[in-house]
C-alpha cells in the first residue's frame, strides 16, 4: 500500500496500539477512512501497513506554547534574574524583522512534523483564522488565546475592546458550517498575561467576558517567587521592573494578595489553563483540584532551564486535580516537540507511569482546550496518531532509543514509517 499522504482508507497494524493512553491493544487493525478512526480489529489483510515493534499513539496535544519565537535558535539566557531574562524578550520583540504570520506559520510547520495534531498558543498580534492555516490541507487545530495586557485603569477600554474583537474573530458564528475546515482548525481564548502585567479589575472582566462567550482562559500564575513577592509585598525585582517602565503606581495591588485571588475569579470560566504554577502553595493546588474547569499546565523544560524548584504537578494529580504538558515557546525552550518534552520528563521523574505522561500529553491537553476530537484513537476519532519504534519492549516508551518514525494528522501522513 503507497504511504503518500492520502485522506483515503488506511489500514494499520502495529505491535501495541494505544486507543487511549490507558487502553492498548496487541496486534490489532486501525482501519482509516477520510480522516477518521473507522475500526478496530484482528483481520489484517493484503493491503494492511504491518508496523512490528512499534506503538500507534493518539497524536500529541501541546497545550501552550508561545508560536512567535519559533526562529529562535537558542532561549534567551538566563542570568541574574527572571525579570532580566524578561528584558531579553523584549529586546527581541522590539528587534525582530520577520513577520507575526511567517513566525506563527514556523511554529505550526514544527509541531505539526513533531508528532502535535493541535495547540493552545498565545498570541501578541493581530492575526487572523487564515495565519494558522499554514497553507496546509491538513492545519494543526490551534487554540488561540489573545494576550492581554493592562496594569494601568486607562488601558483597559481598550484591552476590553481587543479581547471582544478576537473572540468574535477566532469564534465561529452559528451560521456558520461546522463542518468546515477553518471552524473546525481554530478557535478563540483569552490570556490575560500575568498578575504582575494585568490590574485584577480587568482580570476579573475577562473572566466574565470568557464565561459570557463560553471561550477558554491561559493565564501565566506563580511562575516565581519574585511573583509571590509582588503580589504580597508590593517589593522585588518586579517591583523595579514596573518602575524602570513607567507601570508602577500606589494601589496597583491589594495587601497580601495572592495567586488565591485570581484563581478564584476563574471558577465560572468553561476552561481555565493555569500555566506554570511552579510555586503554588497547598490551597492553591486544593482550589484547582476541587474545580475540574482548571487544568494546571506543566512545561517541563522551561521550568528545568530557569532552574525552579521542583514542580508541584504530582502533588496536584494525587489530589485529583488536572495537568497537562506543554512546551512553552522556544524563548525559554529549545524546541516545540512534544515528544521531546516527555523524554524529559520521564527522565526527571523516571517513577512516573509511560501511560500516564502520555495522558498528560495528549488526553489531558485535548480536554483543557476542548478538543474532544483529539486523545484517543477510537472509532469516531480523528486519524491523527503518531509512531514509535521501540529498541526493546522492556524500556519506558519514553527511552531515548525509541524514535518518532511516524506522524499522522486527520488521516493524512505528515511522514510516514519507512
Amino acid at each position: 500500500m503507497s504511504l503518500s499522504g492520502s485522506t483515503g482508507r488506511c489500514s494499520l497494524q502495529a505491535r501495541w496500539t494505544f486507543t487511549t493512553p490507558q487502553e492498548v491493544l496487541e496486534n490489532h487493525v486501525l482501519e482509516i477512512d477520510e480522516g477518521l478512526v473507522t475500526d478496530i480489529h484482528q483481520k489484517p489483510y493484503s493491503e494492511t501497513i504491518r508496523l512490528d515493534d512499534c506503538c500507534v499513539i493518539p497524536s500529541f496535544v501541546n497545550a501552550h506554547a508561545h508560536l512567535e519565537f519559533s526562529d529562535l535558535a537558542h532561549p534567551f539566557p538566563v542570568e541574574q534574574s527572571f525579570t532580566g531574562w524578561i528584558r531579553e524578550l523584549l529586546q527581541y520583540r522590539d528587534k525582530r524583522r520577520n513577520a507575526l504570520s511567517d513566525l506563527v506559520m514556523g511554529g505550526l510547520f514544527e509541531l505539526r512534523h513533531t508528532g502535535s495534531a493541535a495547540v493552545g498558543d498565545i498570541l501578541t498580534g493581530n492575526l487572523t483564522p487564515a495565519d494558522y492555516r499554514d497553507h496546509s490541507d491538513f492545519p494543526v487545530s490551534s487554540v488561540v488565546f489573545r494576550e492581554i495586557i493592562g496594569l494601568l485603569p486607562e488601558s483597559h477600554d481598550e484591552q476590553m475592546h481587543l479581547a471582544v474583537q478576537h473572540l468574535e474573530q477566532f469564534h465561529p458564528h452559528q451560521d456558520e458550517d461546522p463542518f468546515a475546515e477553518q471552524a473546525t482548525c481554530t478557535s478563540g481564548g483569552l490570556s490575560p498575561h500575568a498578575p504582575y502585567t494585568v490590574h485584577m479589575q480587568l482580570f476579573e472582566h475577562l473572566a466574565n467576558l470568557a464565561a459570557d462567550r463560553k471561550a477558554p482562559i491561559a493565564v501565566h500564575l506563580a511562575e516565581t517567587e519574585a511573583e509571590l513577592q509582588l503580589l504580597s509585598r508590593q517589593k522585588g525585582e518586579f517591583r523595579n521592573l514596573l518602575d524602570e517602565r513607567g507601570l508602577w503606581r500606589s494601589g496597583l495591588f491589594s495587601k497580601n494578595g495572592s495567586p488565591l485571588d485570581y484563581l478564584q475569579l476563574l471558577r465560572n470560566v468553561p476552561q481555565a489553563l493555569i500555566i506554570h504554577g511552579n510555586y503554588l502553595n497547598q490551597n492553591e493546588l486544593n482550589y484547582i483540584a476541587n474545580h475540574p474547569n482548571m487544568t494546571l499546565v506543566y512545561c517541563p523544560r522551561t521550568h528545568a532551564w530557569f532552574g525552579h524548584t521542583d514542580h508541584p504537578w504530582e502533588q496536584l494529580l494525587q489530589l485529583g486535580g488536572r495537568v497537562a504538558i506543554g512546551t512553552d515557546g522556544r524563548s525559554s525552550n529549545p524546541d516545540l516537540s512534544m515528544w521531546n518534552e516527555l523524554r524529559f520528563l520521564k527522565e526527571r521523574a523516571p517513577k512516573a507511569d509511560d501511560q500516564l505522561l502520555l495522558q498528560l500529553g495528549t488526553t489531558a491537553g485535548a480536554r483543557a482546550l476542548n478538543l474532544p476530537e483529539f486523545g484517543s484513537l477510537k472509532p469516531g476519532s480523528s486519524a491523527s496518531l503518531n509512531i514509535i519504534r521501540r529498541a526493546t519492549s522492556s524500556q519506558s516508551l519514553f527511552a531515548h532509543e525509541n524514535d518518532l518514525i511516524g506522524t499522522m494528522i486527520r488521516g493524512q501522513w505528515i511522514h510516514a514509517p519507512v
